[in-house]
């Protein structure tokens, strides 16, 4: 404590007049940014001691609180009446930005539904859990509350996450399917047997008598049978052939 001792001198008689200057007590509270990059902090001082009081912040200001700041250190001067002074630095802190990861597993064979996403969010503020919410335009199975999903088909499928303070990040997973099988070489679609041919005639002999004579029991309906069967059976080499 400082102490200013006036003399004044009144008719031969001295008078000791005592001012005090104790320095402004500043108490601050702060509120912290709710999501990353947002200007939603603020600094609200509590100020005793012989007013008024004036107040110079780092950034330029000159009122007593600040609001709608973003993340950073702000240091606040206080002058009292008598000139006075104290300071006090403050820092406004903010969470990590929100961020989604996702592993994506294709759908096995066309026209199935065995794709997935696994989804890991980091960043943001929360207590439990993020809050999930899923759509899809053009795929299905989407369970849209759930973190992950499974049993999807191919498609886009878009995520938004929201935290305790609402911040939220969206984005979008495609997940894929095989293309249609092909084959590089030749694909039989049709048999022709040489002219003449034993087999040859007895196709259009089956041909001529219709679908019954094809079920007779005889070596050559086996024969033509399997021939005719063997586009199928080259086809469903592949897991994913029933399936285009």
């Amino acid at each position: 404590m400082q102490v200013l001792l006036t003399f004044v001198l009144i008719s031969s008689t001295f008078f000791l007049n005592l001012h005090s200057s104790a320095q402004p007590s500043v108490t601050p509270t702060v509120v912290n940014v709710f999501c990353a990059g947002d200007m939603t902090g603020s600094v609200t001082l509590q100020v005793t001691g012989a007013g008024p009081f004036t107040f110079l912040w780092n950034n330029g200001v000159t009122v007593q609180n600040l609001v709608h700041k973003f993340a950073g250190t702000y240091t606040v001067t206080v002058t009292d009446a008598n000139n006075a002074k104290d300071s006090v630095s403050q820092v406004i802190s903010e969470p990590l930005p929100l961020a989604i990861n996702g592993i994506i597993t294709p759908v096995t064979c066309r026209n199935l539904s065995t794709g997935a996403i696994d989804i890991t969010v980091t960043g943001g503020t929360k207590t439990a859990d993020y809050v999930y919410s899923w759509s899809t335009l053009d795929g299905s199975g989407v369970t849209p509350l759930n973190q992950d999903q499974i049993g999807l088909t191919d498609g886009t499928y878009s995520l938004v996450v929201k935290d305790d303070h609402l911040c939220t990040l969206d984005t979008n997973f495609v997940v894929t399917e095989p293309d249609k099988i092909s084959f590089a070489g030749s694909t039989v679609t049709s048999f022709t047997f040489p002219p003449g041919s034993l087999l040859r005639r007895w196709r259009k002999d089956l041909d001529e008598r219709g679908e019954d004579a094809r079920g007779l029991a005889h070596p050559w309906n086996d024969r033509l049978r399997l021939l005719e069967s063997c586009q199928r059976c080259v086809y469903r080499c592949d897991p994913c052939s029933d399936h285009g």
